[in-house]
């Protein structure tokens, strides 16, 4: 895969791209299990891979005109709804994963614009897309 530019990226709730969106991350973390058993033979540790868990975290300029976007995301947060997030770094491949917005802020400066910041926790697997 070649490299790509950042300004490429595409980010949507299910199949609806979520407007001013300037920054996204998927992070998919994985934790270790300890399986050294005494008497190894070894001085090494030993693992296996245990549960897995995707975070997504969204930040960008508030817009409440995009209703099917970032208002649509309010929605879900408020209400305790699960959705669907795709994030598409390259503007074609990517992440999707099922879960929950855990975190919702917007935040305003005399200076600047009116911001918005979403972190995503999943519940469930992550697709390649």
């Amino acid at each position: 895969m070649a490299a790509s530019a950042g300004k490429a990226c595409i980010v949507k709730i299910g199949t609806q791209a979520i407007a001013n969106i300037k920054s996204a991350s998927v992070e998919i973390d994985g934790t270790n299990l300890d399986v050294t058993a005494m008497g190894a033979g070894n001085s090494f540790i030993s693992r296996i891979q245990g549960l897995m868990d995707a975070k997504i975290t969204l930040a960008g300029n508030y817009d409440t005109a995009d209703t099917l976007g970032q208002v649509a995301l309010r929605t879900a947060f408020l209400a305790g709804t699960a959705i669907t997030l795709v994030v598409l770094p390259n503007g074609t491949n990517g992440f999707s994963t099922s879960g929950f917005i855990s975190k919702f802020t917007v935040s305003s400066d005399v200076a600047k614009e009116n911001d918005l910041s979403i972190d995503f926790e999943g519940s469930g697997g992550v697709t390649l897309i």
